[in-house]
């Protein structure tokens, strides 16, 4: 279930991936998921078809839980990047 936009920059040399995210914003979420209840039905759902598919060991999903927030659906979040 995304809830950010992700970036990799190149390896570095020494071994060393870099990595980024700007969260999307609660207009975002929203648009995609509506309400935070939503989005965590479906992240719950996801789950379980990752355990059906093999994805994810049955003993690891209670483990798992949604990125977002109620409340990053509520209001805009600051981005790092312009």
């Amino acid at each position: 279930m995304p809830v950010a936009e992700y970036w990799t920059d190149f390896e570095t040399g020494c071994g060393v991936v870099y990595d980024s995210k700007r969260p999307y914003s609660a207009a975002r979420l929203r648009k995609l998921y509506g309400t935070y209840a939503n989005y965590a039905r479906r992240f719950a759902a996801a789950t379980t078809e990752a355990v059906r598919a093999g994805v994810i060991l049955p003993e690891d999903a209670p483990y798992l839980s949604p990125v977002a927030k109620p409340q990053d659906f509520e209001r805009n979040r600051p981005t790092p990047f312009p």
